[in-house]
């Protein structure tokens, strides 16, 4: 065990000087190894999937070549009116590129990776930069102090270009391109500790399990299952999307049986991916105001899953308002009057699908809290 408390050697997948001088404030001394990775957009990237992606690729591509160290991966856009502001081409275009800025604000993306013995992960922090206004002058005043050719958005708040920034939304750090705060927590959900000038792996890594949680996030597109451990980490994770049915305008319906298939499957994921967890628990949450209709005895659905946004029922709503209901409907239940609820859905599988109306056997339905018959 006193082998395992040891400083996690660190290392930087970077040539960026800011991200070392982050790491080094941390009392962090990396080793410099820059990835060698094609940073080109993707068809239909965003700038937030761009960082990301280049980010785990930079830890990844030099975590295969580091295999006993923690590789920290960073990328960093700025936005500004929906264009990306790259490095400056020359002192010209730096210019304009400034003066455009002036008064007004845009988004730094900021990526982080790591890249360990246990898989690579990754995140975005976004801070939002308001600008001073100033002129012409005084942009070329900056540009010609040569500090932001190297820089995308063409300045560096961290420097000279500080007194060209009114004020910040979010992380300092993240426009220096180092994101502490999002370093921090994937150090802590990836089993790692900062101990204050140092990396050490969690004292939940000491031992042969962790308890944990399986959360199951069953949403209207598909199905989230995370184990979490009981400090917070997440030790293993599975998604997977499923079929939306639209068979009329304004109708939205998913097969049950689909769901659950799903749900088992990307459950099962999650828990081979956690193998040292030792799962106590599941917290379950599901779609409001979905509902099923299931057979009593051989509890299968008879019909798809009439979907929480499915507006078919308007008209019995609306005949139920023309004929005065609306009030005894919000007394009876709190509710108003509204496709969105489970009673009118329920109403309209049973009078309204003839199959339904002809079966010998009596159904159950379901919706997000209870069953009836």
């Amino acid at each position: 065990m006193s082998d395992r408390i040891k400083d996690v050697r660190v290392v930087l997948a970077s040539q960026s000087p800011r991200r070392a001088d982050v790491l080094r404030q941390l009392g962090i001394v990396p080793e410099v190894r820059p990835a060698d990775v094609d940073e080109a957009y993707e068809e239909g990237e965003t700038p937030r999937e761009h960082v990301e992606r280049l980010a785990r690729s930079k830890a990844g591509t030099v975590f295969a070549h580091e295999g006993d160290a923690l590789v920290v991966g960073g990328d960093t856009v700025v936005v500004h009116a929906g264009n990306v502001l790259v490095k400056p081409a020359d002192e010209a275009a730096a210019v304009e590129m400034l003066v455009d800025l002036s008064g007004s604000r845009h988004q730094v993306l900021s990526g982080i990776a790591l890249a360990w013995s246990g898989g690579v992960v990754g995140s975005v922090a976004m801070t939002t930069v308001r600008m001073r206004r100033y002129d012409r002058d005084m942009a070329e005043a900056y540009v010609a102090t040569g500090e932001p050719m190297d820089k995308a958005g063409g300045y560096g708040i961290q420097g000279l270009g500080a007194a060209l920034v009114d004020s910040i939304d979010g992380d300092y750090y993240a426009v220096v391109g180092f994101p502490v705060v999002a370093f921090l927590e994937l150090l802590a959900d990836s089993g790692f500790r900062y101990a204050f000038g140092a990396i050490t792996p969690n004292p939940w890594s000491d031992v042969m399990t962790v308890p944990a949680v399986l959360a199951i996030d069953q949403g209207t597109t598909g199905t989230t299952c995370l184990v979490i451990s009981v400090d917070g980490r997440v030790l293993g994770r599975g998604y997977s999307e499923f079929t939306q049915y639209f068979p009329e305008p304004g109708w939205v319906e998913h097969d049950a049986n689909e769901i659950w298939d799903v749900t088992r499957r990307v459950a099962q994921t999650a828990v081979d991916a956690a193998s040292d967890a030792d799962i106590r628990s599941i917290g379950i949450t599901n779609q409001r105001e979905t509902v099923v209709l299931w057979d009593r005895e051989t509890l299968e659905p008879v019909h798809r899953a009439i979907v929480w946004q499915d507006r078919r029922t308007q008209p019995i709503c609306r005949a139920l308002r023309t004929a005065g209901h609306e009030a005894e409907v919000r007394r009876r239940s709190g509710l108003v009057l509204d496709p969105y609820f489970s009673g009118t859905k329920i109403a309209w599988l049973l009078e309204s699908d003839p199959a339904i109306r002809a079966r010998p056997k009596p159904v159950i339905w379901r919706s997000v809290r209870s069953i009836h018959g």
